[in-house]
């Protein structure tokens, strides 16, 4: 999701409940944070990188997007390997990404309940729910229902993948 459509998803908030969380663009470095830790001022790294403190204050920011000349710049000015000035990637979603994954999820299990139920206040209940989420995230409005996949084996049952014989080869490594 680029920062625009986050923005744009977070102007998206809902009527009544608690606000949606923000989406904010991941850090890509921690230039600052080093730069702290050696405890240099914005000044001096302006002077050690040849340029003005405006630029140092703008690069250092976690956020910014730096070319690779501008990361080695920095990489010099501060005597560290460049892998100590990078991010690692995270791995867990990001809030607006998760945030969509679970209206997405509890679209489908209202999408299945609204199924399985006949007329009645229920029914009433989920429409009202599906209505909340799609004024919530309109994209919700053409979500099926979970598909039913097959009938559930007991707890005593084996699926026929276990079944089948694995190959000599793949145990003993040959």
């Amino acid at each position: 999701m680029s920062s625009l459509q986050c923005q744009r998803s977070q102007n998206r908030q809902p009527a009544n409940g608690p606000p949606l969380p923000a989406c904010r663009p991941p850090a890509l470095h921690r230039i600052a944070e080093v730069r702290r830790e050696q405890q240099i001022s914005t000044r001096a790294m302006a002077h050690r990188m040849n340029t003005t403190v405006a630029v140092v204050d703008r690069q250092q920011v976690a956020t910014c997007d730096l070319t690779l000349s501008d990361l080695y710049k920095w990489q010099a000015a501060l005597d560290v390997p460049v892998a100590d000035l990078l991010v690692e990637p995270d791995l867990d979603l990001s809030p607006c990404v998760r945030r969509r994954a679970e209206l997405l999820k509890v679209m489908k299990t209202v999408r299945l309940m609204e199924h399985h139920t006949e007329e009645g206040t229920v029914r009433s209940l989920l429409r009202q729910l599906r209505d909340q989420l799609t004024a919530t995230m309109p994209e919700l409005k053409h979500v099926e229902a979970w598909p039913k996949v097959g009938q559930r084996r007991s707890a005593n049952e084996i699926a026929p993948i276990e079944e089948r014989l694995v190959p000599a080869w793949l145990v003993d490594g040959e």
